[in-house]
């Protein structure tokens, strides 16, 4: 295993054995980034299976090879920061692969921010989550209860860093054969389910982290104000970049809507 680097991060898992009060087993991810095949991953497999043995299961060692876990300029950074931590401020962020939805905006906020955007369905996200392929996420409330990430992530701060709204898109061609009136109660009717889906987020966000906190899987952390504002001013430059991708007008009405001044968040 010659100048062999690699990533090991520590972590707590429950392993089932014949005892039904067994001891927690340790789980640490070994990382590295070549095939299996190769005399460093044959190694690494060999080293995992040395370990459980002379453990006696008391660590497991689960390899993650061909990069899967960190790329080569990752690992140290990712070692020495300790990524699925909590996040407090915005240097917390530095290092970590963090998945998101295909949007460049959103690439861009992470990139700013020090972390690696993994762009991936949102189907994916608990079994990357869960195998380490990522470190984290960003989603409301609701989203992470409905799809019981609470078992595979272990904080969630409570940042208030983005907005995330819908937009229903319909083929113009199609729009525009409707007859006129058909159109107008389209509108109306989207509007009015539009009201109605805001009317129902705060609740529904507000009941699944009541149940997030009740599972106690997973720590939810609430920043203070103060933290708040250290994440409002590092996303600025984010606002700045992507003027001219959002329109600079639709951005600064944001702004007045919600009393924002980005030179003064």
């Amino acid at each position: 295993m010659h100048r062999l680097i690699v990533t090991l991060l520590a972590a707590t898992a429950l392993v089932l054995s014949g005892s039904a009060f067994a001891e927690p087993a340790i789980v640490i991810k070994f990382s590295h980034v070549v095939a299996e095949d190769t005399p460093k991953g044959r190694a690494a497999a060999y080293f995992a299976k040395l370990v459980e043995q002379r453990t006696k299961g008391r660590v497991k060692i689960q390899v993650y090879p061909n990069s899967q876990l960190y790329k080569d300029s990752d690992e140290i950074v990712a070692l020495q920061k300790g990524a699925n931590k909590p996040l407090r401020k915005p240097d917390d962020m530095k290092g970590l692969k963090m998945r998101v939805q295909p949007s460049a905006v959103l690439q861009a906020q992470m990139r700013t921010l020090g972390a690696i955007p993994e762009t991936m369905d949102f189907s994916a996200a608990y079994q990357a989550l869960k195998s380490g392929a990522v470190d984290g996420t960003e989603n409301p409330a609701s989203n992470f209860y409905t799809q019981q990430m609470q078992d595979v992530q272990k904080h969630l701060s409570l940042t208030h860093h983005g907005y995330l709204g819908y937009a229903v898109i319909v083929n113009r061609k199609f729009w525009d054969g409707l007859p006129a009136d058909i159109r107008a109660n389209l509108t109306e009717a989207l509007r009015d389910a539009t009201i109605f889906a805001n009317d129902i987020a705060l609740g529904a966000n507000i009941d699944a982290l009541e149940a997030i906190e009740r599972s106690g899987k997973t720590q939810v952390i609430r920043l203070s104000p103060q933290e708040r504002v250290e994440w409002k001013k590092a996303l600025v430059a984010v606002h700045r970049e992507m003027e001219s991708r959002i329109g600079k007008n639709l951005i600064q009405s944001v702004y007045k809507e919600t009393g924002f001044s980005a030179a003064k968040p």
